[in-house]
């Protein structure tokens, strides 16, 4: 971490995964926000095999401390999430390079920021997506979602490795959230986190 200090920016603190592994890729994508630091690990193990992980840092003082850790509802082995990782205001998206819909596809999650907890609340996947496609990384703006699929075949159907690539725009409403974005027993009722 560096922080301005006058005309200079000197490194004040250096953070560190709470579960130190090989190869967990900490830091591969780094998102930040006028009070939280999100640090991607796409092959953290933490709660699954290569299933990545999100680490959430806030400076309640002069330090920043990790306060959270976040996980898609549907994480599995080998998902990679976290492989992206995008900050605009309370909202984040985060990217997934597998995805149990259509394997391998990828597919980005976004969390908001209530209170000082991120929380899910939302999933964007592209309807024309094919195995092997790689729709992984998305920056956010506002409520605006883009996220790129380099390996999308669009120019050449049929050419498996045409590889000629789309980005996908994503528009989401603020304040909801989507089905099944709910924990069993929360406020919207629904206890299917699929």
């Amino acid at each position: 971490v560096f922080e301005k200090q006058g005309t200079q920016w000197p490194e004040t603190q250096k953070l560190s995964p709470p579960n130190p592994s090989p190869t967990q890729y900490y830091g591969l994508s780094v998102g930040v926000n006028a009070d939280t630091i999100l640090v991607g690990a796409n092959n953290n193990h933490y709660a699954a095999i290569a299933g990545g992980a999100v680490f959430v840092y806030q400076h309640p003082a002069t330090n920043w401390v990790q306060a959270q850790i976040l996980l898609p509802a549907d994480l599995a082995t080998s998902d990679a999430f976290g492989t992206s990782v995008s900050v605009s205001g309370e909202h984040a998206v985060i990217g997934s390079l597998s995805n149990d819909l259509a394997p391998a596809v990828g597919a980005t999650y976004i969390f908001r920021e209530v209170g000082s907890t991120w929380v899910q609340v939302g999933k964007c996947l592209a309807s024309d997506l094919t195995y092997g496609d790689v729709m992984g990384h998305a920056a956010i703006d506002g409520s605006t979602v883009l996220t790129p699929n380099p390996a999308f075949d669009g120019a050449g159907p049929g050419v498996p490795t045409c590889d000629s690539g789309s980005a996908y725009f994503f528009e989401f409403a603020p304040g909801t959230s989507q089905y099944g974005s709910c924990a069993a027993g929360g406020p919207c009722g629904n206890v299917d986190r699929h």
